[in-house]
């Protein structure tokens, strides 16, 4: 059974940027609830490197930064089935600490069982 995901909707795109910078802020808060974070002025200068979120959506591609995040049977499955996320990210609590991924699937509809099935894949 193939879980390829029909096209996307144009109109899904519209989103992505600002569901990116809400995801950062809301990582950002997560991470330190004393500061602000401003994600359209860039993150705090101490966290760059602890939150990290990508647009997927319209490009089907993963950046080496992501690449470096998930396995080889993650990146497998993802290209063989053409399961793209809209949104990736990872955010990690320290330097030492692993990070933890984080996927958003926009839609514009109404979402179907086999939407959440996508994500869980990944």
């Amino acid at each position: 059974m193939s879980l390829k995901p029909k096209a996307k909707s144009r109109n899904e795109a519209k989103y992505y940027e600002p569901i990116k910078n809400s995801l950062l802020l809301a990582m950002g808060n997560y991470l330190d609830k004393e500061k602000t974070y401003q994600p359209q002025a860039g993150l705090s200068r101490d966290t760059p490197e602890l939150i990290y979120f990508e647009i997927i959506g319209g490009r089907n591609v993963f950046s080496e930064n992501l690449k470096k995040v998930f396995d080889d049977d993650a990146l497998n499955i993802i290209g063989k089935e053409g399961i793209y996320p809209d949104l990736v990210g990872y955010v990690q609590k320290n330097p030492h600490s692993p990070k933890e991924i984080i996927i958003a699937e926009i839609k514009d509809e109404k979402n179907l069982l086999k939407d959440g099935c996508q994500n869980q894949i990944l």
